[in-house]
């Protein structure tokens, strides 16, 4: 069983801009190692969230919703770089 402390550090790929060619964004390269930490964290995790009655995981949800609309416009920037997306494709 892989843990986090065994998994790869700093390995990263670059997402190109299809039209510019420049470099978009960078992010982390996982490896089948680091899957597999990711299932086994989730697998340990489900036990507590099925115990959650129905507004416990409407609450974090909703949070993780929020989270993610607050950062909308960066998630539309780096779509628009990453695959030449329109913004109101991206926004789609």
């Amino acid at each position: 069983m892989a843990t986090l402390a065994q998994a790869p550090i700093g390995r990263t790929f670059d997402r190109v801009n299809p039209i510019t060619g420049a470099v978009a964004t960078t992010a982390a390269a996982a490896t089948v190692a680091d899957a597999n930490v990711a299932v086994e964290a989730a697998a340990a995790a489900f036990p507590a969230w099925s115990a959650l009655g129905p507004n416990a995981r409407r609450a974090a949800l909703n949070k993780a919703a929020d989270a993610l609309a607050a950062r909308a416009d960066q998630f539309i920037e780096a779509m628009m770089g990453e695959i030449g997306a329109t913004e109101g494709w991206a926004r789609f």
